[in-house]
């Protein structure tokens, strides 16, 4: 619901996206392979044809890397542009959630998360929300990053000093606001205040809450194997979409020697 009310009317139906390409490598080594950054353990693109979740293999049963990654592209979906912080903070968010034949739970702790912003120095509050990637120079401020991120979204999320005013916050933002002028503006306190109830905000023990119930519906499922043609030939897409164009130049010519005509 918070993330719909800064998204357009009529990009918030999943039933109308196109079809979503999930990949999961088995092998850490032929994952690294692929990663647009060495920080990076999965990601989510936005692709011409259709849109790609990328990942490790799914060892959790919580499935949090495909929670995180999928809240992106329900945002995306949703004609919502957001900045970098609150977009991560939000699939954070999302990776909390929680499915079980008797109920379904979202928020809560993050305890690796946590412990990240208990045993290090924070970025700066005033350029965590100003920045325009996650990836930062190495992978213990990039977890930072995401760890921050996190806390400020839950912060707003349940925090009963700020929850009231989420929807106009997430729609200014939408709309290409500033972080810092519109966080002032929408909640009246400067960002030092903010900061000092973040900090507050890590010592505060946190439940999930409940999600309402959702009706079962029949899904169609189908697989299909694929033969080393037409593998290779995601694996060049996949190089294409992450910016590797002369890796992916390369495997597509030698898919034009192998069959010219397809």
């Amino acid at each position: 619901r918070f993330v719909r009310c800064g998204g357009s009317s009529d990009g918030g139906d999943l039933r109308g996206h196109g079809s979503v390409r999930v990949i999961v490598f088995d092998l850490v080594r032929t994952h690294a392979a692929f990663l647009p950054h060495a920080s990076a353990d999965s990601f989510f693109l936005r692709g011409p044809a259709c849109d790609v979740l990328v990942m490790p293999a799914l060892v959790s049963p919580q499935l949090v890397l495909a929670a995180h990654e999928y809240a992106h592209l329900v945002v995306h979906s949703m004609g919502v542009r957001l900045p970098s912080w609150l977009e991560e903070g939000i699939a954070e968010f999302f990776s909390t959630v929680r499915i079980s034949e008797r109920e379904t739970l979202i928020g809560g702790d993050l305890p690796m998360r946590r412990l990240a912003l208990r045993q290090d120095a924070w970025i700066p509050l005033a350029e965590l929300i100003t920045a325009s990637t996650p990836m930062r120079p190495d992978r213990k401020q990039t977890n930072l990053f995401y760890a921050e991120s996190w806390l400020l979204t839950d912060l707003l999320i349940f925090s009963p000093k700020y929850s009231s005013r989420l929807p106009q916050f997430i729609g200014e933002m939408a709309s290409g606001a500033s972080g810092a002028a519109t966080i002032s503006r929408v909640y009246g306190f400067p960002l030092a205040a903010v900061d000092a109830d973040l900090r507050t905000w890590l010592r505060t023990s946190r439940t999930a809450v409940p999600l309402p119930r959702m009706s079962a519906v029949a899904q169609n499922v189908s697989s299909t194997s694929m033969d080393e043609f037409a593998s290779q030939r995601l694996m060049a897409d996949l190089l294409a979409a992450c910016g590797r164009f002369d890796d992916a130049q390369t495997v597509y010519r030698g898919l034009e020697n192998e069959r010219p005509l397809d």
